[in-house]
């Protein structure tokens, strides 16, 4: 694939380097967590002409880092687990933590066994008028679950081993979600666990797998196990906007405004090391565009990290856009558009930075590894009017 060496007029590139560029249930603190139910909210929510800014607050906790070595040889225990281990959730939880060193290895134990063993029960209610203790004991029997039995379990499975868990209903951009949906009630359920003092969240139920052509498909995914409330809240909102842990928490309104990117893009855009409130807080500026798309690939995710690159998915025909990206292994970095290939300068081992006036149409940013220099993979695309 050959790149044009000349600038085009509407492709004008910066080579300038960029800067571094059950009892009693306990609930978060009050405070700057306390909040009106978004139904309520809705109503009186007036859109804000200014750019929100928004905080995680203190009762969240970061996200741990759980390495592959340490994550290995927990799924190789975890996934060999007896059978007959399901007739009793204590005995369960206690054979899944058993090579667990913490806490967040136990929690991981967990949330990889039930992803592993649980099915999606398509047919069954949205919502089970049984105790939380019935809907986990019922979860093993049966092997599928909806949304509120796979948070029954895993609250159960980690109360057994010393971790404290709520159950969290609220409003979910799910496989049936269209952009514009106005909810009437709460449609789904997760769950929040507290490790050292911190609250975390996770969704046990969309870990498991996907809904296709109307089958629930087996697909374990890691992205919804203790996801930080910034990413958690595109497409999780839930009644209680303290369970939120954001400051302001959004509104009904907003979450139901907002154009959601979608579960892929959210991910992709983790994986790229986008801020997530950097992405929050484009979303609810007034008449966003919404989210640039993003992609990742499996075996290159870890390879590419964006610093600096616009958010909206619509830019201005002639207007600058300043990117800097670091690429392992890149054999080069370069943008598309109006067909003309322009790459992005080196300024040191595997930083690449540019700088774009774009025409009209569609800009790429793709990069292309020493392994297959003629292959370049877009990693995030723009409209330009």
């Amino acid at each position: 694939m050959k790149r044009a060496l000349a600038l085009s007029v509407g492709l004008a590139v910066g080579l300038a380097a960029a800067a571094g560029c059950g009892g009693a249930e306990k609930k978060p603190g009050e405070g700057a967590l306390a909040g009106a139910s978004p139904v309520a909210a809705r109503l009186a929510a007036k859109p804000s002409a200014q750019r929100i800014r928004t905080r995680v607050v203190s009762e969240a906790g970061t996200r741990p880092v759980i390495s592959e070595a340490r994550k290995a040889i927990i799924d190789r225990h975890v996934l060999a687990a007896p059978a007959d281990l399901r007739r009793d959730p204590d005995t369960l939880a206690q054979y899944l933590v058993e090579v667990a060193e913490n806490d967040f290895e136990k929690a991981w134990a967990i949330y990889r066994w039930i992803g592993a063993n649980i099915a999606y029960d398509i047919g069954g209610d949205p919502f089970s008028e049984s105790s939380a203790e019935a809907r986990a004991e019922r979860t093993l029997e049966r092997g599928m679950a909806r949304c509120d039995g796979y948070s029954s379990l895993m609250r159960q499975l980690g109360q057994s081993v010393g971790i404290e868990a709520r159950p969290v209903r609220g409003y979910a951009k799910g496989h049936t979600y269209v952009q514009g949906k106005r909810y009437t009630g709460a449609d789904h359920e997760w769950i929040a666990i507290r490790i050292d003092g911190k609250w975390h969240l996770a969704d046990p139920t969309w870990g498991a797998g996907v809904i296709e052509n109307g089958r629930f498909k087996g697909h374990f995914d890691d992205t919804f196990f203790l996801t930080p409330p910034e990413y958690f809240i595109f497409d999780h909102l839930p009644e209680d906007s303290r369970w939120q842990f954001l400051d302001p928490p959004l509104t009904l309104a907003e979450y139901e405004a907002q154009r959601y990117p979608g579960r892929m893009e959210l991910r992709c855009f983790q994986y790229l090391g986008f801020s997530g409130l950097d992405l929050l807080e484009s979303i609810r500026m007034p008449g966003s565009p919404g989210l640039a798309r993003a992609h990742e690939y499996p075996d290159r995710a870890e390879r590419v990290r964006v610093e600096a690159a616009p958010l909206e998915s619509r830019l201005r025909t002639g207007a600058p856009y300043r990117f800097t990206l670091e690429a392992a292994g890149a054999a080069a970095v370069a943008f598309l558009n109006e067909g003309q290939w322009v790459d992005l300068m080196r300024i040191g081992q595997d930083r690449y930075s540019g700088e774009i006036r774009p025409g009209p149409g569609e800009l790429k940013v793709s990069v292309a590894f020493s392994d297959n220099p003629d292959r370049f993979f877009p990693i995030l695309i723009y409209g330009v009017d």
